[in-house]
């Protein structure tokens, strides 16, 4: 699985099954197995399309795969989905217009990561969504390292999912006290084998996950 490159070229990160075994654990102890409609719209090419086209089979959901543009979205109504996933400048997109408005009211849990969700962008979620939750972790930890359920008010990254690990560092590896901002660090056993074809550095991701400054409670920067 690649990762984006936004920090550099991307890279080959080498999942494993019991990696993405132990992702799925991780997801039905935060999401759970309702036997609903999820709405499909990431691309393969993205990471957390793995929740949306396997891990709802094998949970049994029924799955329908969105096709056209963002605007497009709204057509898949006539299928009542309980369940979308994605970015916050999609879910912005949807919110812009009055079909994706109502296409968002119909949702029992809207799941948003890949970028920052904002407390405005937040609450206005929250307005039409049974559910808000925001996901966050890079490609290195399997897809997602923590969740929060979004309530009115500071929007977080939430708690560790299931057998992961979170640490904030200072420069020298040391974990900061609370209110000192630092490096946060992730740990457990959703950390990847290593990289594809990187020699003997492939398995420098098991040793450390870069993340950007952030400060307990996990709230990032910018």
């Amino acid at each position: 699985m690649y990762t984006s490159g936004s920090t550099g070229k991307p890279k080959g990160v080498m999942i494993e099954h019991a990696q993405f075994a132990n992702f799925c654990d991780a997801v039905d102890a935060r999401v759970g197995g309702a036997r609903d409609t999820w709405l499909a719209v990431t691309s393969p090419s993205f990471d957390i399309s793995t929740v949306e086209l396997l891990w709802t089979l094998t949970r049994g959901y029924r799955v329908v795969i969105a096709d056209g543009s963002v605007a497009d979205w709204a057509d898949n109504r006539k299928y009542a989905p309980t369940h979308l996933q994605c970015t916050p400048s999609l879910a912005r997109m949807l919110l812009a217009d009055s079909d994706g408005r109502a296409l968002l009211s119909g949702l029992d849990h809207m799941i948003v990561g890949g970028e920052a969700l904002d407390r405005a962008l937040a609450q206005r979620l929250l307005d039409h969504c049974g559910r808000v939750t925001n996901i966050y972790g890079p490609t290195e930890t399997t897809v997602w390292s923590t969740t929060c359920d979004v309530q009115p008010g500071e929007v977080s990254l939430g708690d560790a999912v299931p057998h992961a690990y979170l640490y904030v560092l200072d420069g020298a590896g040391r974990p900061v006290p609370r209110g000192v901002r630092g490096e946060l660090w992730i740990g457990g056993r959703g950390v990847a084998r290593g990289y594809l074809s990187c020699g003997a550095d492939g398995g420098a991701v098991r040793r450390r996950s870069v993340g950007g400054g952030v400060g307990w409670p996990y709230v990032p920067d910018g």
